[in-house]
């Protein structure tokens, strides 16, 4: 009776433990590690660029756009995107990604690519924006895209973990986690405990795969954030 009660109690640990990981991965949302710099040639061309279009310097902007890949509605487009920016200084811009990479031809170029997010927060509101920039050889960089996002709160409000305004399925969820960890633990535990080889190896079928499981659920909670409808997401070329 007692090796039951420990063994439930062990189980229970578990599964308190995976609802508290998956409410660290879910609150962290993948944002705090890797900021970049905001020395980096990339992120201050970025952040100028995005300082034109929160101004509502429409001309500036569009001619810093790459000629060969300027639309013929640039300017209207970038008009439609800064209206949406507030009418105020933010209280505070910065980086919070920045993806680089690089495509070389056979026999010819190398064209790099940058995409640079920053978080513009305003006392009604926050801005998240990209800014897409390539160079192709030796040549500067150039603006070829852009993109924001209006949301209601700063991105660890929106990315934060809560129970608040959750349904029946999401606790159904969580109660599922929790149960598979506690198995998982319980057959670890039983596994070890058992002396015939055939009931181990049964057994021990239930251990990877609530492994697995768990890394699944883990990273399914850190990869899909909250976020509004895109103010306007205009064509890079």
């Amino acid at each position: 009776m007692r090796r039951a009660w420990v063994l439930a109690g062990m189980a229970g640990i578990a599964g308190i433990t995976g609802i508290t990981g998956i409410a660290g991965v879910a609150g962290c949302g993948g944002r705090s590690a890797g900021e970049p710099s905001e020395s980096a040639a990339e992120v201050v061309q970025a952040r100028g660029a995005l300082d034109l279009l929160a101004r509502g310097d429409v001309d500036t902007f569009v001619r810093t756009w790459d000629v060969s890949t300027r639309p013929a509605d640039l300017a209207e487009t970038v008009g439609q995107v800064a209206a949406g920016f507030p009418h105020a200084t933010p209280d505070r811009v910065r980086p919070v990604g920045a993806r680089c990479g690089s495509v070389h031809e056979v026999g010819g170029l190398t064209t790099e690519t940058c995409v640079v997010t920053f978080e513009s927060n305003y006392a009604d509101g926050t801005i998240v924006s990209e800014i897409t920039l390539r160079r192709i050889g030796g040549d500067e960089r150039r603006l070829v895209g852009f993109h924001a996002t209006a949301l209601p709160a700063p991105l660890a409000v929106v990315d934060a973990f809560t129970l608040s305004g959750k349904g029946p399925v999401h606790f159904v969820f969580l109660v599922t986690i929790a149960l598979v960890e506690g198995v998982t633990l319980l057959a670890l535990v039983i596994w070890f405990r058992r002396r015939k080889t055939v009931r181990r190896r049964w057994w021990s079928l239930s251990i990877p795969a609530g492994a697995v499981t768990f890394l699944l659920v883990h990273r399914r909670a850190g990869a899909a954030p909250a976020v509004s409808p895109p103010v306007i997401s205009p064509p890079a070329g």
